[in-house]
């Protein structure tokens, strides 16, 4: 299995996943211009996929869907409240399918789709699987629900969301109201959350640890460095990277 992080933060989030059979894009929150060429950079092209996943509705994972589907046939999943909320932007007759329950299986490619709490309708985190190789994929929570504990020892890589720094926050531009929005049950995952998440779920066999989903105006790349540095020095073998919105990471080979 292979995945690219093609773009992740606060502007616009979009991963590619590829298995021997499988080719699938989890998310569209960047332009379709952008994605037709981080998968032409890979061998892969819009035309190639065989699914579409969405995550939730909001406009940083959703942005590129008319532009696709506009000229695409590329069957899209999400959960039947993301499809709800975003009917408006998929063309009549598309492709569209529920996902139902916690288990979805892909050609080669096992899918947990898991709930989270996040400020949207039915928003899910995702673990892929193939091979006995597990990545998970997961932003735009809150904190990390019970549920969701015993997948991060399983996984071989992860994305995780490391949104926010809490000084900058709370010294930062928002409001009151929307920072009360984001350090709650249903916002994101500040940069010490994140990294206690890993050190409390994770194993040494974590090979790959993303950090993403970064707040434009209230976290800085540094800031996560910085909280994750310990952690980085205590595990050896696992390489960290910090996403960014403007440029692909290497992809993780497992």
């Amino acid at each position: 299995m292979k995945i690219l992080v093609i773009a992740s933060g606060s502007t616009g989030n979009c991963t590619y996943i590829e298995t021997p059979q499988t080719r699938i894009l989890l998310d569209a929150g960047i332009s379709s211009r952008r994605i037709q060429a981080a998968l032409h950079a890979h061998g892969a092209s819009l035309e190639s996929l065989d699914a579409i996943l969405i995550s939730h509705a909001h406009h940083d994972h959703v942005s590129a869907l008319p532009q696709i589907c506009a000229k695409y046939r590329i069957p899209l999943w999400a959960s039947r409240g993301t499809l709800g909320a975003i009917a408006g932007l998929v063309s009549p007759g598309y492709p569209v399918n529920v996902i139902k329950g916690e288990e979805l299986a892909l050609n080669d490619i096992g899918i947990h789709a898991l709930p989270v709490p996040h400020d949207c309708v039915e928003p899910l985190a995702f673990v892929f699987e193939q091979r006995q190789k597990f990545y998970g994929h997961f932003t735009d929570l809150g904190y990390v629900p019970d549920m969701l504990t015993p997948y991060f020892e399983r996984l071989d890589a992860l994305t995780l969301e490391s949104n926010y720094d809490p000084w900058m926050l709370r010294h930062g531009p928002y409001p009151r109201y929307l920072q009360t929005r984001i350090e709650g049950k249903t916002g994101h995952l500040s940069n010490p959350a994140a990294l206690e998440t890993v050190k409390l779920h994770t194993r040494l066999k974590l090979k790959y640890l993303v950090l993403g989903h970064l707040s434009q105006k209230n976290n800085t790349p540094a800031k996560v460095l910085d909280t994750f540095l310990p952690l980085k020095s205590a595990r050896a073998q696992m390489k960290m990277a910090i996403a960014r919105p403007d440029k692909p990471l290497p992809i993780m080979d497992l």
